[in-house]
């Protein structure tokens, strides 16, 4: 064991150090804040599939869109009530309103 490491230390330092590097970036991007998407208030009437049509996307499905809502609002249904706010997976931007990312599960 001793051989290996007097050998091989600086790549396995390397190594280790570099996956640390990409597990942080990828926890870092996968936890957007909350803030970085739309909310909206439920008017009467709306429902989460209504929703997904509105801002369909080619980056999302109907139904990815509506996990996505699920998931992020820890809704147990895909039932929604007037009143509540809901966060949408779309990403807040002065000039265009992006899909989020469905690939980021």
């Amino acid at each position: 064991m001793k051989h290996v490491w007097s050998s091989y230390s600086y790549t396995i330092i390397f190594t280790v150090g570099l996956f640390l590097l990409i597990l942080l970036a990828t926890v870092t991007n996968f936890e957007k804040s909350d803030d970085q998407y739309v909310k909206v208030t439920v008017e009467s009437g709306d429902t989460l599939w209504a929703m997904a049509e509105q801002y369909e996307d080619a980056n999302m499905s109907t139904t990815e869109f509506v996990k996505w809502v699920r998931e992020a609002n820890e809704l147990q249904t895909t039932h929604i009530k007037e009143g509540q706010t809901i966060i949408l997976p779309i990403e807040k931007n002065a000039d265009i309103l992006h899909l989020a990312d469905s690939n980021k599960e």
